[in-house]
This record gives C-alpha cells, structure tokens and sequence, in this order.
C-alpha cells in the first residue's frame, strides 16, 4: 500500500468539532460583525472625503464616518 498524506482540510471533515472548537466557531461570528463595521466606516469614510475632494484628513474622515456608523446601528 501506498503512503497517502491526508491534508488539514481532509482531516477537518474527518473529525467532528469538539465542544471548545464551537466556542473558538461563535467567537468567529463576532469578528465577522466587528469586520462588518469595519467596513462601514471604511466606506462611509471614503464617502465624506469623496464629498469634500479629498482635501482632509483621513483621521477626520474616519472618526466622522465611525460616529455616523455607530449612530446608524
């Protein structure tokens, strides 16, 4: 018989998740929202300083962009 190495991706579907992998896994959905977010201001940032010709600061731009953000959700 040959030798076959199985890859992390082959054993991961071999092995059912342990209970502290769940936790690690809900933690993921946290970081998934705050990188949501993250993207939100990112974007709306870039939209104010769009509107003000890029003539700013991008500091500005972020915290105004965060408080509009923040204010939305």
């Amino acid at each position: 018989m040959a030798n076959i190495k199985t890859t992390s991706k082959e054993t991961a579907l071999e092995n059912p998740v342990s209970s502290s992998e769940e936790s690690i896994s809900e933690g993921n959905l946290a970081c998934s929202s705050n990188q949501e977010s993250y993207e939100m201001i990112q974007q709306a940032a870039y939209f104010i300083a769009e509107k003000n010709s890029f003539a700013g600061d991008a500091v500005s731009y972020w915290l105004e962009a965060e408080a509009q953000v923040k204010g939305a959700l």
